[in-house]
């Protein structure tokens, strides 16, 4: 799919230091950066305005957008990208190392549609500005740019998922929280815009796929607590590691809560991932307390989310066969 908005300006300014590098070294580079399993954003950018963003999770290519003036977003397949290159010639580079989270964050900012802007003229009025969102904004995703720096705060209603990623000429930084950078930049122009939320976009799907799933997994781990005891939910903490472990994911569950350090290529990818863990545990549940009473429960369980979590979980039929659910109001 292509994404109908304008270029935005994240990742897309060529610094001077940057190093104009030719086609056969770029591929050098992007092979490095499998082999090494390396996580972040390698930003290939041109003279003629457009820029390739090559988005890794530890080694795996799960996404590369073509940006270009005045046109629309457009995610390019793995044989995209390469022929692209090719023709395209030599290319500034940017290398962006960044933890997993760092990179859905920066996947957000490079694919999410621009919202309202506010502009700042002092340091002082971004800082207030930031703090009235924190602990109140929802989920909300910043894009904030200067002459000198860049950089994306995603806010979410969980304090700690709340993540920032800052870019400046000899800076990358990338840490849960608000970073004091964003505060502390002593830079008189600022550009503040509040990303729409749409869920037309793969990347907000995924983010809702990926709380409707924290959700479930919190609510069904309390609820069956009480049906069967912690010894039976402990065993099934260990089965989603173990579930998690044989298909390469990042996903845990500690004192009763989802970790999940995971990015995807796309809600598919996504759906079909959290789907996999969700049906060990529906089996495991099942034979303990049976079907009808795991479906009845998961029908409550889902008709208390959020509209957003449900319909992310509906669009992408996270929900293993045989388990349907009852919206609100239905």
């Amino acid at each position: 799919m292509c994404y109908h908005w304008k270029v935005q300006t994240i990742f897309a300014p060529i610094y001077p230091e940057e190093l104009r590098i030719p086609v056969a070294r770029i591929r050098v580079l992007v092979d490095s950066y499998s082999e090494r399993k390396r996580t972040g954003v390698i930003r290939l950018g041109y003279p003629s305005r457009k820029h390739l963003c090559l988005l890794f999770k530890r080694g795996e290519l799960l996404n590369s957008y073509l940006a270009q003036p005045s046109a629309a977003l457009e995610p390019l397949a793995a044989s995209q990208w390469v022929k692209w290159v090719e023709a395209a010639g030599d290319a500034y580079t940017k290398i962006m190392s960044l933890s997993v989270r760092g990179l859905f964050v920066s996947k957000l900012l490079i694919t999410v549609g621009g919202g309202t802007t506010e502009n700042f003229s002092m340091p002082a009025q971004l800082s207030d500005y930031i703090a009235s969102l924190e602990g109140k904004a929802g989920t909300t995703l910043l894009r904030v740019n200067w002459n000198r720096a860049m950089g994306g705060i995603f806010f979410s209603d969980a304090q700690d998922e709340t993540h920032s990623v800052f870019l400046s000429r000899e800076t990358v930084v990338d840490e849960t929280g608000v970073h004091k950078n964003f505060s502390t930049w002593n830079e008189v122009n600022c550009a503040v815009e509040m990303a729409a939320l749409d869920l037309s976009v793969d990347t907000w799907r995924e983010w809702y796929l990926r709380r409707a799933f924290s959700e479930i997994c919190r609510l069904m781990l309390s609820r069956f607590e009480v049906m069967t005891g912690r010894a039976l939910v402990d065993s099934l903490v260990r089965l989603v590691s173990i579930c998690a472990a044989r298909n390469n994911l990042d996903i845990m569950i500690s004192s009763r809560k989802v970790v999940d350090n995971e990015a995807f290529s796309s809600p598919a990818d996504a759906a079909q991932s959290y789907r996999e863990i969700l049906t060990e545990m529906f089996s495991h549940f099942s034979s303990v307390v049976g079907s009808r009473l795991l479906s009845l429960t998961m029908q409550e369980i889902v008709a208390s989310l959020p509209e957003l979590e449900r319909s992310a979980i509906s669009t992408s039929e996270l929900l293993p066969e045989g388990y349907g659910y009852a919206s609100k109001g239905a």
